[in-house]
C-alpha cells in the first residue's frame, strides 16, 4: 500500500522528498510511521508528474532544440509503458506534432495511436494529424504518418484512410508505396469488402509487381495473395518478368516469389524445363529457404512426368546433404531439423531409393538433439533394405544402450519397424531384440515386449527373464498376449499368470483385465490341468465384484457359457486360425491419404496436418474483430455508467455541503438538530449543559466548534501517543453500497469537521486513514484510526484517548459524521 503525509495546513511547511510528512515551523525532519503496525502505509510517492509534464509540453512548444524536446516526450512514453495514464497531455502532444524531427515524430505518432482509440473524442484531432503529415515533403515521414493512420482500429477511419492510401500507392517514394500496400491488407482484414470490392486498388496492386523497388514488389504479391487468396491469377508473363529479376531480391524476397512460383501450372513440358533451368542455380545458394522452395517447384513441376522425377530425386539429393552437414556443423540444429523433416517426407513418398546409398549420413552423433536424433531414426527406417540391414542393425544396436532414455526406446521402436517392412529378416531382428531382454534394463525390456509380440515363439525361452524388469501396462499387455498365444512352449506361463490374478496389479488397468482374460482362456485350453483353478478363481473375481466393469462381465459370462455348453466346439472357434500381423507403428490409410495432401518445404510437414488446419483465413479474423469491437462497446456502457453513479455522487455531495453551509439562525433549535451543522449551539443529547466544573469535565456532546482549527500535532507524538494509550471506542458499520469515494474525498471531508491526517494510504481496495482532534474545552486530543474496506464495503474507526467520556462521545460524533454525508449504509 502507498501510504503519503498529508500537506497539513496553509501555515505548515512542505518537504520536497518522496513523501510530504505534516510539519510545522519548528519540525521539518519528522518522516516515521504513524501508528503500531502502520510503518508500511508510509513510503515514497511522488504526486503531480503528468501535470508537470503538462506543463513542460506547453511551455516548450516552440522548441527549437530537437534534443529538449525528444526528452520531454520520451518521458511521455515512458509513463506510458509504465501504465500511467497519461490522456490528460493529448493536445498538447498533438501540438508538438508540428515538427521536422523523425524522432519526436514516431514516439508522438505512438502516443496518438494508443490514446486514440482509447478515446473516440480525441480520435478525429489524431487523424487530422496524420492526414496533415502524409502530405510531408520527408517521405519518411509520410510513411510513418501512413502507417499510424492505418493502424488505427477504428470503423469511422476508413473515410479518411482510403484517400490517403490511394495516393500513397502513387507515391514517388518507395518506403511510402511500401507502407501503403501493407495498409491495403489492414484495411482488408478489418473490413474485406472495402478493398477486395474496390477494383481501382486491385488494379493498382497488380500494376505495382512491376515496380521498380524488389521490396515493393515483394509487398504488392503478398498483399494480392491475401487479398484475393484463390482469386490470385498468376501468368506465365508475371512468372517469367519475377525471375528474370530474381536476383536482385533479398533472400526472403526471393524464396516468397519461388514458393509463388510452385503454385504456377505451366502449359507445356517446354515451359516447365524453361522455368527450372532458371531456377537450377539457386540450388546452390547457401540459404536454406531458396533451396527448399526451389525443390519444391521442381517436384511440383514434374510430379506428373514420371520418366524425369528420377532424375528430380537425384539433382535434389546433393544440395538436400550438403544443407543438413552445414547445419550441423555451424550448430544450427533447427533448420537442420527442418531440411531432415523435409528428406523424410521424400523418402516416406517414394524417393527412398534414391537416398539408399547414403544411408550413413543419417547416423545420429551423440552431440545432436533429441529431436534432430529421432528424426534421423524414422529415414534410417525408411532406407533399409536387404543391402545395408547388417549396417542398420549392428548401428540401431549401439543405440540401444545409449544413456538417453528415449534414444534407446525409439531405437527399438525402428527395429521393430524394420523387421514388419522386411519380413525376410523378422527374425533375426527379433532376435537381437531378446538380447537387449537379458540387460535386465527396465524401459528396454518394456520396449521390447512391446513391440509385436507375434515373434515371440522363436524366442520363448527369454520370456521368464522379463517378468520382474516390466513396469508399463502396454508392455504388461504384450507380455500377457504372448502367454496366451505361445504358452504352450513357456512352461511357466500358468504362473506367471497366476501371479497377476492374485496381485493387487489385476486392478491396475481395464484393459489388461480383457487381455489377461482371454489369455488364461487360451492357455486353458492348450493345458487345462495347470490353468482350471486359475481360471476359475479369474471368473470369481470378475463375476463377484459388483464394482467390475460391466462389458467385461457380460464378456466373461459369454465365455462361461459357451465352454459349459460344448466345450471342443467352443475350442476350435477360440483358437481358429492365426492372427495377421498388426503393424501398430505404421500410419493408418486416413493418414497415408492426409499425408498425400501435403506440401513439401511447409508447415504441414511438422505438424503431419493439411494446412487448412492450422492457417486461418481472413474470415477468422474479421470474426474475432467483431468480437473484440462488442467487447469495446460493452467496456464502453460500463464506463458511462460509472461516470454517471460518480456524477450522481458529486451532485448529491454538493447538495450535503450546501445544507451544511446554511447559516446556523435559519436552523430549528431543537434537540433533533442535526449534529454536525457547522456555529450552531445546540449540543448532542444535552444542550443546557454549558459549563464545566475542570479539563476532566466535558459536555454532554460535540458540535464543531468544541474542534480546534488548524491544530498540528507532530507524527512521531502520534505514535507514541497511541502505544500508550489503552484500547477505547471501536464501532464497524457497512459502507453505503452506491459509494464512489476516493481517499481525497475522505480526507477533505474530515479536515471540513476540523479531524486531520497524519497518514493515509490505500492498497488493494482497502483505504487507512490515521487521524486526530484536539478538543478544546477538555484539552484532550482524540487519537483515530479509521479503515474504509471496499471490498467488503465495511468502515472499522477505533478512537482512543485520555479521557473515556469524551471517546464514547467521539464515537457517536464520527458515527453521525459518515451517516450525514451518506457514506454509512442506513
Amino acid at each position: 500500500m502507498k501510504v503519503h503525509y498529508n500537506s497539513q495546513h496553509s501555515n505548515s511547511n512542505t518537504n520536497q522528498g518522496a513523501y510530504k510528512p505534516n510539519s510545522n515551523p519548528k519540525n521539518t525532519q519528522s518522516q516515521s510511521s504513524t501508528a503500531k503496525g502502520g510503518s508500511k502505509y508510509f513510503e515514497g510517492n511522488k504526486k503531480g508528474e503528468v501535470n508537470e509534464l503538462k506543463q513542460l509540453l506547453k511551455n516548450t512548444v516552440h522548441e527549437k532544440d530537437d534534443k529538449k524536446r525528444r526528452e520531454i516526450i520520451k518521458k511521455v512514453i515512458a509513463y506510458m509503458t509504465l501504465g500511467i495514464d497519461v490522456s490528460r497531455l493529448f493536445n498538447e502532444m498533438c501540438m508538438h506534432s508540428y515538427t521536422n524531427d523523425q524522432v519526436a515524430k514516431k514516439m508522438i505518432y505512438l502516443y496518438l495511436v494508443n490514446y486514440a482509440e482509447q478515446n473516440q473524442d480525441d480520435i478525429v484531432m489524431a487523424i487530422n494529424t496524420f492526414q496533415k503529415d502524409c502530405g510531408h515533403k520527408d517521405p519518411k515521414i509520410r510513411s510513418m504518418a501512413l502507417r499510424s493512420l492505418c493502424s488505427l482500429r477504428f470503423s469511422g477511419s476508413f473515410d479518411y484512410l482510403l484517400p490517403a492510401i490511394n495516393t500513397a500507392l502513387i507515391d514517388i517514394d518507395s518506403s511510402v508505396r511500401k507502407v501503403a500496400v501493407l495498409g491495403c491488407v489492414k484495411v482488408f482484414y478489418v473490413s474485406p469488402d472495402t478493398i477486395k470490392g474496390n477494383s481501382d486498388i486491385i488494379k493498382q496492386l497488380y500494376d505495382m509487381i512491376k515496380d521498380k523497388d524488389p521490396l515493393v514488389i515483394t509487398n504488392a504479391l503478398s498483399a494480392l495473395q491475401e487479398i484475393l487468396d484463390k482469386d490470385f491469377k498468376i501468368t506465365q508473363k508475371m512468372i517469367i518478368y519475377l525471375l528474370n529479376r530474381l536476383k536482385e531480391f533479398p533472400e526472403f524476397s526471393q524464396s516468397q516469389i519461388i514458393n509463388l512460383t510452385a503454385t504456377y501450372t505451366p502449359k507445356t513440358e517446354q515451359e516447365t524445363f524453361d522455368i527450372m533451368n532458371l531456377l537450377d542455380d539457386r540450388l546452390k545458394h547457401s540459404c536454406c529457404s531458396i533451396v527448399l522452395a526451389t525443390i519444391k517447384v521442381f517436384l511440383a513441376f514434374t510430379k506428373n512426368y514420371e520418366h524425369i522425377i528420377s532424375s528430380v530425386y537425384q539433382r535434389v539429393k546433393a544440395p538436400l546433404l550438403t544443407l543438413v552437414t552445414s547445419c550441423e556443423m555451424s550448430g544450427q540444429f533447427e533448420i537442420a531439423y527442418i531440411v531432415l523433416q523435409n528428406i523424410l517426407f521424400l523418402v516416406s513418398k517414394g524417393g527412398a531409393s534414391h537416398f539408399e546409398a547414403d544411408y550413413k549420413q543419417f547416423y545420429v552423433k551423440a552431440d545432436e538433439t533429441s529431436y534432430i536424433k529421432e528424426t534421423k531414426l524414422s529415414i534410417l527406417e525408411n532406407l533399409a533394405n536387404e543391402n545395408n540391414i547388417g549396417d542398420l542393425l549392428n548401428e540401431l544396436g549401439e543405440y540401444v544402450t545409449d544413456v538417453d532414455y528415449n534414444m534407446a526406446r525409439n531405437s527399438i521402436k525402428t527395429l521393430g519397424n524394420i523387421a514388419i517392412k522386411i519380413k525376410d529378416m523378422a527374425v533375426p531382428i527379433i532376435k537381437q531384440l531378446s538380447t537387449f531382454i537379458s540387460m535386465k534394463r527396465e524401459y528396454i525390456t518394456n520396449q521390447t515386449v512391446l513391440k509385436y509380440p507375434q515373434y515371440f515363439s522363436e524366442i520363448g525361452d527369454v520370456i521368464n527373464q522379463t517378468v520382474d524388469f516390466i513396469s508399463e501396462t502396454e508392455s504388461k499387455i504384450a507380455l500377457y498376449w504372448i502367454l496366451g498365444e505361445f504358452g504352450e512352449h513357456i512352461p511357466n506361463s500358468p504362473y506367471i499368470i497366476e501371479n497377476l490374478i492374485v496381485s493387487e496389479e489385476f486392478n491396475e488397468s481395464l484393459d489388461l483385465k480383457h487381455v489377461l482374460l482371454s489369455s488364461s482362456i487360451k492357455l486353458f485350453l492348450k493345458r487345462p490341468p495347470e490353468m482350471q483353478q486359475m481360471l476359475a478363481q479369474l471368473f470369481k473375481n470378475i463375476m463377484q465384484n459388483e464394482q467390475e466393469d460391466i462389458d467385461l462381465k457380460d464378456r466373461a459370462a459369454f465365455y462361461l457359457r459357451g465352454m459349459q455348453h460344448d466345450i471342443n466346439e467352443f475350442k476350435n472357434c477360440f483358437l481358429d486360425g492365426e492372427q495377421p500381423v498388426i503393424d501398430d507403428f505404421t500410419e493408418d490409410d486416413e493418414e497415408i491419404k492426409a499425408k498425400d495432401e501435403f506440401s513439401f518445404n511447409s508447415f504441414a510437414v511438422l505438424y503431419k496436418k493439411a494446412p487448412e488446419k492450422y492457417i486461418k483465413n481472413y474470415q477468422y479474423f474479421a470474426i474475432q474483430r467483431k468480437r473484440e469491437a462488442a467487447e469495446e462497446e460493452e467496456q464502453e456502457v460500463q464506463k458511462q455508467q460509472e461516470l454517471q453513479k460518480e456524477s450522481k455522487f458529486q451532485s448529491e455531495q454538493q447538495e450535503i455541503d450546501q445544507n451544511l453551509n446554511v447559516d446556523q439562525n435559519q436552523l430549528p433549535q431543537t434537540e433533533e438538530l442535526n449534529l454536525l451543522d457547522i456555529n450552531s449551539d445546540p449540543v448532542y443529547n444535552n444542550q443546557n449543559t454549558n459549563n464545566f466544573e475542570n479539563n476532566n469535565n466535558i459536555q454532554q456532546g460535540i458540535i464543531l466548534d468544541h474542534l480546534s482549527e488548524n491544530y498540528y500535532y507532530d507524527p512521531d507524538e502520534f505514535e507514541n501517543q497511541w502505544e500508550k494509550l489503552d484500547d477505547g471506542a471501536s464501532l464497524t458499520r457497512m459502507l453505503n453500497p452506491d459509494l464512489q469515494i476516493t481517499e481525497e474525498d475522505l480526507d477533505g471531508l474530515f479536515k471540513y469537521y476540523r479531524i486531520y491526517s497524519v497518514a493515509t494510504g490505500e492498497e488493494d481496495g482497502v483505504i487507512k486513514f490515521f487521524l486526530y482532534a484536539h478538543h478544546t474545552q477538555s484539552n484532550n486530543l482524540v487519537l483515530i484510526d479509521a479503515e474504509f474496506n471496499f471490498n467488503d464495503k465495511s468502515v472499522t474507526i477505533n478512537i482512543k484517548c485520555e479521557n473515556e467520556e469524551l471517546t464514547s462521545q467521539f464515537s457517536k460524533f464520527m458515527e453521525e459524521l459518515l451517516n450525514y454525508s451518506q457514506i454509512l449504509n442506513v
